[in-house]
């Protein structure tokens, strides 16, 4: 982002720069029915959302990706790709699905 900036104390991002291209594999999660799980937990809502993170951020990192995003209920996780063979990039995509079949493995043994 910061090359995409007029200047370094600029807040003004110049949107005619060039992009580069990335290749990642994106995996996103949300807690279902997030609303009624509020009303019912109240203020402990968010000790549950941060025992769900805990679970995410735990997997995604022992599969090697880095949690990217975290929007009250919702996950975002990042496995890049770029830059590696093409072995690598197959071996990352695997772990990748992986890390999600662990994830919902995890949360359904802590219920």
């Amino acid at each position: 982002v910061g090359r995409f900036t007029y200047g370094s104390g600029s807040t003004s991002v110049n949107i005619c720069a060039p992009g580069v291209k990335i290749d990642a594999v994106f995996g996103f999660c949300t807690i279902r029915n997030f609303e009624h799980a509020t009303q019912v937990l109240g203020e402990r809502v968010m000790i549950f959302v941060n025992q769900v993170g805990e679970i995410v951020h735990g997997c995604a990192d022992d599969y090697h990706g880095a949690p990217n995003k975290n929007i009250g209920d919702s996950f975002m996780i990042v496995w890049r790709l770029t830059g590696l063979p093409p072995e690598r990039q197959t071996k990352l995509s695997d772990m990748a699905v992986m890390a999600f079949v662990k994830i919902l493995a995890e949360m359904n043994k802590s219920r």
